[in-house]
Formats: structure tokens, C-alpha cells, sequence
């Protein structure tokens, strides 16, 4: 069973992700002063400016029985808007806030098997 604990980030290590972000983070427990964990894995949404883990960040982690575990959280649940890779949409995009978005149309298209031309403004 995995024990969900609570410290501040020690070193952050690679190996680096394809984007050339580490992967991996050191971690002092706030109940064990002096212990510093294994190297836990990053998830990809905490990783480079999508989480800016840093020396000292308070974070919520998981260690498994042979010692491996995970960061699942920055403490203070901050997020950053940072997301890396490519995206796949598999919904409609939806915003209140991108007015190119929402106001985006194509004209000259009709039903069938004819071309557009590129979108125009």
C-alpha cells in the first residue's frame, strides 16, 4: 500500500522527457527531517514551467513499499497554463475567453466533394 506524504522538493534530476524536461524528484518528508526519498517520478503536467517544481517547492507525493512513488500535486495546487507536446482535441473547443475562437468562421463552403480556399482573418 502506498503512503500519500506531504514535503518540500530536495534536487530535481533527469532522465529528460522529449521535451527536455526532467522527469525525476528528490524529496525531504515533512515527518521524517534528514530522510530524502528516491527519485519519484514527475507527471508531465508538473514538469519544466507547467508546475516550476523548484528546491523547496512544498509537494503532495506517493511512496510505494520498494520505494518508488510519485509527485501527485503541487502543495499549494498552483498550475502554471503550461502544457507540452502536441494536443489532440477529441471535443468541440469551447473558451469564454479566445475571441479568435469563438468568432472563427470559414465562408465558401459548400456540401460536397468541393476544395476551400485558406481561412481568411
Amino acid at each position: 500500500m502506498a503512503e500519500i506524504e506531504k514535503g518540500k522538493i530536495s534536487t530535481i534530476e533527469g532522465p529528460a522527457d522529449g521535451n527536455g524536461n526532467n522527469t525525476r524528484a528528490r524529496v525531504v518528508p515533512d515527518q521524517a527531517e534528514g530522510v530524502i526519498t528516491k527519485p519519484l517520478v514527475i507527471p508531465a503536467l508538473l514538469r519544466g514551467d507547467a508546475g516550476k517544481l523548484e528546491k523547496g517547492t512544498e509537494v503532495v507525493f506517493a511512496v510505494f513499499p520498494d520505494q518508488t512513488g510519485i509527485i501527485l500535486d503541487r502543495a499549494d495546487g498552483e498550475w502554471y497554463g503550461v502544457i507540452y507536446g502536441n494536443l489532440r482535441v477529441t471535443k468541440d473547443i469551447k473558451t469564454e475567453t479566445i475571441e479568435s475562437v469563438n468568432t472563427h468562421r470559414h465562408g465558401g463552403i459548400y456540401p460536397g466533394s468541393g476544395t476551400t480556399d485558406i481561412p481568411q482573418g
